[in-house]
């Protein structure tokens, strides 16, 4: 028997079983000289594996980052919600992302990639039976993403499944595909198909006029309207996720992240925004998801024991990261 103790702020016997297995829906038989030119030449296909779903991406190519009009779109709701007017300076904010002939992108190989972004319940079974170091959780519910994981971290969960974070050009084509979408789900923002900061957000630029019901971060299984092209969820908004590329490539000790969280403004949550944090944040407002060479489910089954009692108990934890009402994982 392998017992942990998480601190979940109440006391609690749960019985884990984790049933291995391998399952397809939709057609994952693709041709291996077939490529996308366009989203709608595709139909999401879906694999799960040890309780994971993941979605398939298929080969194609891509105009990565944003031209000049696209960057002036972002302008104008970066200053709907910051300023309430437009501020030529805040352009700058997206320098990073202009189109060049670099930018041009080709996919030559599918892969997987996590339908959801990786939530509390996936975490505590790499804590439990994997490699996975104790983090901090916000909030305990099984099914909200986890967060506060350190970029290391982050990379020992994916490796655990046989993984890694993606690239950010990984990331940003599953997110927008060929046609470029400057959300996952189309070119216009809809506030129902995303957790941004709306009225329940206690920042500036909060969007009063507008309340999802979330005061933190949602289900990873939520807004199934703002799914991208190949069906994977979540990829504006809810929390910013870590990807493995460096602000400056074999120089840096800071990582980009992407997709926008709960606590940001619609820009933020654009296919092609990009921001950076040092490896070592721990934002209760940043998480991940895994991507997978398209051989994973060829190279072996993860060995999923059976835990069979797991104690969740509440305690005080001596932790210089964690402040008042912190909910942390501990082994």
């Amino acid at each position: 028997m392998t017992q942990k103790t998480l601190i979940l702020g109440m006391g609690l016997i749960l019985m884990l079983t984790f049933d291995v297995s391998v399952q397809s829906i939709g057609d994952c038989d693709w041709l291996p000289d077939f490529s996308v030119e366009q989203n709608a030449d595709w139909t999401p296909c879906e694999q799960n594996l040890n309780n994971t779903t993941m979605v398939l991406v298929p080969p194609g190519e891509f105009q990565m980052g944003s031209t000049q009009e696209k960057i002036q779109h972002a302008h104008t709701l970066m200053a709907q919600y910051w300023f309430g007017n437009a501020n030529p300076e805040g352009m700058s904010f997206y320098d990073g992302e202009l189109t060049t002939e670099t930018n041009r992108q080709q996919i030559t190989a599918p892969y997987w990639i996590d339908k959801y972004e990786v939530s509390n319940t996936q975490y505590r079974q790499c804590i439990l039976v994997g490699p996975c170091a104790p983090a901090m959780a916000y909030p305990p519910d099984n099914d909200d993403p986890i967060v506060s994981i350190p970029h290391d971290r982050a990379i020992d969960y994916c490796t655990w499944r046989g993984g890694d974070l993606p690239t950010e050009i990984e990331w940003e084509y599953a997110a927008r595909g060929p046609d470029r979408l400057i959300f996952p789900y189309g070119h216009e923002f809809d506030s129902n198909n995303a957790n941004f900061c709306d009225e329940n957000c206690e920042q500036a630029w909060s969007d009063q006029d507008r309340d999802d019901g979330f005061e933190g971060v949602a289900s990873v299984d939520h807004y199934s309207s703002g799914i991208s092209w190949i069906g994977a969820y979540n990829m504006a908004g809810n929390v910013s996720e870590w990807t493995r590329s460096q602000m400056l490539p074999d120089t840096s000790d800071q990582y980009i992240i992407r997709g926008g969280s709960f606590n940001d403004s619609p820009d933020r949550l654009r296919t092609a925004w990009r921001g950076f944090v040092f490896a070592q944040s721990r934002n209760r407002d940043l998480g991940f998801r895994c991507a997978y060479p398209f051989d994973v489910i060829d190279q072996g089954i993860i060995d999923l024991q059976e835990i069979p009692q797991v104690m969740f108990q509440s305690f005080e934890v001596d932790d210089p990261v964690a402040t008042a009402g912190d909910t942390i994982i501990v082994s």
